[in-house]
């Protein structure tokens, strides 16, 4: 069997000895750890991020909501404190009768 050392034959791929290190044997784990962050970071980080934003713009909206809520009950309670009144008046004339 041939491992293809003569000049003649190299095809200009990978020697024998550029796998002799430790970088070579390191470099895959390496990488699929770094991707392995990378994914985890993504997944982790973007859903946290677009909560935050939804819980900002929930409350923006709740405060909104909350001061025409706070308006129309102050105009409601306008109304019918012309109403009592009116009524207690109404109460009265018929009591002085």
């Amino acid at each position: 069997m041939s491992n293809h050392t003569h000049s003649e034959h190299a095809h200009g791929g990978h020697e024998l000895q550029d796998f002799e290190g430790t970088y070579a044997i390191w470099a895959i784990p390496f990488s699929m750890a770094i991707l392995a962050a990378f994914v985890l970071i993504v997944v982790l980080w973007v859903p946290a991020a677009a909560g935050k934003e939804m819980k900002l713009k929930d409350t923006l909206g709740a405060e909104v909501s909350r001061a025409g809520l706070l308006e129309h009950r102050a105009e409601q309670a306008e109304a019918l404190g012309d109403i009592e009144k009116s009524m207690a008046a109404v109460v009265a004339e018929k009591a002085a009768r």
